[in-house]
Parts: C-alpha cells; structure tokens; sequence
C-alpha cells in the first residue's frame, strides 16, 4: 500500500506550479485556458513529423520548444511545425543548465537562437522555456523587459523516462483544465509520447476538459 506522507511529495513532483510560483512569480505556470500541450528539445526528423500527423489527426495545437542547435540542422522541420499551425518557442541554444550561468551567458543563448529562427526565415519567438525548467528567478523579470515570456509547466508527463505507465500516471492523476503538460520532441521516447498523446485526448475526452491554443492559454 502506498504511503500517504509521500503523495505530496509525489505531487510536487509531476505538478511543481504550486512552490513554483513562489519562486518564478513571472513565468507562466498553468493554462489560462484548456489544457496546453507543448513539446521540448525538437526538432528532429525522425520524431517531430510522427507528432505532427498525430496532432493533426486530433486537431490539437501545440507549442514546440526548440533548441538552436536543433534547429540549425533540421530548419525544414521547424517550418513545417509552424506551417501546420503550431508554435515555436525557445529552448536555450544546446540544451544547457541556465541556473548555474551568468546572465550575459543566458542572453547570448536565447539571442543566438532567435537569430537562427531569423536565419530560417522565422521570426524569433516571444515564448521561452529554460532547459530543466532552471534558471535563476531574477533573470525571469530581466527576460520580460526584453520581451520574451517564460513558459514553465503544471504537467510532467515524464515520457522521457520511457515508460508509458509513468506517463499513464502523471495524466490519470494530474490532469486538469489548468494543465500546461510537458512532452518531449526525442526519437528516443518517441512511441512513449505518442501513446502519452493519445492516452491524454483519451482522459481529457472523459474529464470533459477541452484542449485550448496556444493563443488562448498562454495571453
């Protein structure tokens, strides 16, 4: 039988928003509206197309967080993601720990990455989300003057681990209207979050809580 003193540790863990707001009072944290799916690390041709059929299968719209490393070899893939009406955002350069960097480091990743989404005839998007989910609170309020949002999570889907019973977990247990869930765009986890996704339109269908747009959830 399962100790009731861990579920909050439990929880905590799969939806941090709760201590994580005290924290980064000026990232986004939860959906303002419908659940938000969005996907870390892509792109990458051999998982991004799989979840974009799947996506647009179920009429979902998403956020796609991009490293610039990423980006720089499969700029193909990224046009094809905003092409079918999703959106980008971005995730550092090359995926490193922010929380230990300097901030001239930390601007110079999302800098150099907006210019590669320039270079791809992208406009740099307005949405961010650090590696880990860390960076130093001070530099969240920096990040807003100049003109870039921090976009946190309410969801760990933990598909990363590739285990689809973990992931079942997080979305049975979690999942609710204020839910901005956190996927992974990896060939390595691939067919985890692709049975994630469907397994979350599945439970979102019988809580009766609808799936919102980028637009919508996040202004």
């Amino acid at each position: 039988m399962e100790r009731k003193e861990a579920l909050p540790l439990r929880k905590l863990y799969y939806d941090p928003s709760s201590i994580g707001r005290l924290v980064y009072p000026h990232a986004v944290w939860r959906s303002r509206r419908g659940i938000l799916l969005t996907f870390d690390d892509g792109p990458d041709p051999a998982s991004t197309p799989e979840i974009l059929s799947l996506l647009e299968r179920k009429g979902i719209s998403a956020v796609f967080f991009c490293t610039g490393a990423n980006l720089l070899k499969s700029p193909e893939v990224a046009r094809e993601t905003l092409n079918r009406g999703h959106t980008l955002g971005i995730h550092g350069y090359d995926h490193r720990n922010m929380l230990i960097m300097k901030k001239a480091d930390i601007l110079g990743q999302i800098s150099r990455t907006g210019e590669v989404f320039r270079d791809i005839g992208i406009e740099q998007p307005k949405y961010f989300r650090p590696p880990f989910g860390l960076i130093s609170p001070f530099m969240i309020g920096s990040l807003q003057k100049f003109g870039v949002q921090t976009v946190l999570w309410s969801m760990l889907t933990c598909d990363y681990l590739n285990d689809s019973n973990i992931v079942k977990f997080s979305i049975r247990n979690y999942l609710n209207l204020e839910s901005l869930v956190v996927f992974h765009d990896r060939p390595s986890n691939l067919e985890t979050t692709l049975s994630g996704i469907d397994y979350l339109t599945e439970t979102a269908a019988v809580k009766k809580i609808k799936i919102g747009i980028p637009a919508e959830c996040l202004n």
